[in-house]
């Protein structure tokens, strides 16, 4: 399964979607739906203690509390609902008990009990033993009456380490074990992954790997070596399914989208032959060019000399952009217009086109900060450096609109909408924030600028966005860390 990505292209690539009921195939945070609060919400007890107190959800759906996953009570509703389900639903496979989109787990005595000296994780403390500790209880009650059902479980954010006190989990138990294999070019950091993955294959007797090669990206993050190398190991330690939160970014992920629909169904596949195919099918006459163009690409992110970082850039478009070497940049811009003028068909035309139309908007997006931080060095005179950053910021959010908002098949999850507008927001921000910074000492300017300006004004009202003078700080601070 593969999530956020358009459905015409999930079929030509014969990738579930989701309509079948596939066995051990059913998953999602799920537990609100289990204790909504209009039903429970007298019973404070049946959710998370934080910090001394009880949090009972404001409202029905999805919410960050968590239930006490110790409370007999709430193991017995969980019970006899999953029961009553798959009484239901005879033809469905599996019923998630996956926990909510929270590090909120309960901190009640019974919970912390069960949770106390677990290590930390890649600095996130860990609450395996309690939420397994549910997830065994739960599932040895549901094999007596419907043995051919599953339940799925996250190993995921603060329950992604394996619980200390089970040796092994009911065979009705599928894991999802989180792991975002993009930051495999830390050598250390794969190797971590794949010890608790060949760990977890010998706790679960159903394990799936959930893989993010999205993550809302506006700049390049591909890393298609990785997925060469990583898919084919998969089976190997027992491995039966895989989920990816792909959401992709098209004019950068598309050759590591399509090697892993082919991987997937053939990990003995040369990596290299698949993705010949796809440059040749794809592009035609000029393919040697747009091979060019995406391997710079992926080496400006197989290059990077940092440690793995889980979820590195999750709505930070700002460390997206510090992530990005500006010498990648301008050399790849430059190679997707070699491409461009080499096609000779309308179609090869349009297909460069479209992935230069995407590379464009991260182009300015990271050439517009590099062109601001100049003007604030005094690299360049003035007045033409703001009428050039103003026609650059101008360009962009048209091109954005144009091309990446209005397009259905770019994951809606992150290039449209709030989460979208939030970057963006961000971005006009930083940029009006280092100019009003530069024309601090020139009131006259500033004012003038304000009339005549309505770029400039658009600017300077994105740094009073909800949210955004805390990112404009934490950018700085960012750019600081990393120069």
């Amino acid at each position: 399964m593969f999530s956020g990505v358009d459905a015409n292209w999930i079929r030509r690539n014969r990738i579930d979607d989701g309509s079948r009921q596939l066995p051990f195939y059913g998953h999602g945070h799920n537990l609100f739906n289990i204790l909504p609060p209009s039903k429970y919400g007298n019973h404070p007890e049946y959710y998370a203690m934080r910090d001394g107190e009880r949090k009972v959800p404001e409202q029905d759906g999805h919410t960050r509390v968590q239930p006490c996953l110790t409370n007999p009570d709430v193991i017995q509703i969980t019970i006899d609902t999953v029961r009553r389900f798959f009484d239901e639903n005879r033809q469905v496979s599996t019923y998630s008990l996956c926990p909510n989109d929270s590090a909120d787990f309960c901190q009640c005595p019974s919970c912390a009990k069960l949770d106390e000296g677990m290590e930390m994780y890649r600095g996130r403390r860990m609450n395996s033993d309690s939420y397994f500790y549910y997830i065994d209880t739960v599932a040895k009650e549901l094999i007596k009456s419907h043995p051919d059902r599953y339940v799925s479980a996250y190993a995921y954010w603060t329950t992604e380490l394996l619980p200390r006190r089970i040796e092994h989990l009911p065979s009705n138990v599928v894991i999802y074990l989180t792991q975002d294999s993009s930051q495999y070019y830390d050598a250390a950091y794969e190797k971590r992954d794949h010890d608790i993955l060949e760990k977890w294959s010998k706790v679960a007797h159903h394990l799936a790997v959930y893989d993010y090669y999205g993550l809302g990206w506006f700049t390049p993050r591909l890393f298609t070596q990785i997925v060469a190398r990583t898919l084919p190991f998969l089976p190997t330690v027992g491995v039966k399914g895989f989920y990816c939160e792909s959401y992709p970014y098209w004019a950068h992920i598309g050759p590591q989208l399509y090697l892993a629909t082919r991987l997937l169904w053939n990990t003995s596949l040369d990596a290299k032959a698949v993705l010949d195919e796809w440059y040749t099918r794809m592009f035609k006459e000029a393919a040697g060019e747009m091979r060019r163009y995406f391997e710079t690409l992926e080496r400006g992110w197989m290059d990077m000399k940092r440690e793995g970082k889980w979820f590195l850039g999750l709505d930070r478009l700002y460390v997206q952009l510090a992530e990005w070497p500006h010498d990648v940049r301008d050399e790849a811009w430059e190679q997707i217009n070699i491409a461009y003028a080499k096609a000779e068909t309308e179609i090869t035309r349009l297909r460069v086109d479209y992935v230069r139309q995407g590379n464009r908007l991260a182009y300015l997006l990271s050439k517009t900060l590099e062109e601001v931080h100049g003007l604030r060095k005094g690299q360049n005179h003035l007045g033409e450096g703001l009428r050039g950053i103003f026609a650059r910021v101008q360009e962009t959010m048209t091109l954005y609109h144009s091309k990446i908002e209005s397009d259905s098949t770019y994951g809606a999850a992150y290039y449209r909408g709030d989460r979208a507008t939030r970057q963006f927001m961000w971005w006009k921000g930083y940029v009006g924030s280092i100019i009003k910074e530069i024309l601090e000492g020139n009131a006259e300017l500033h004012q003038r600028l304000l009339a005549e300006s309505s770029t400039y004004r658009d600017l300077i009202e994105a740094m009073t966005y909800p949210g955004v003078p805390q990112r404009i700080k934490d950018a700085l601070e960012y750019r600081e860390m990393n120069l």
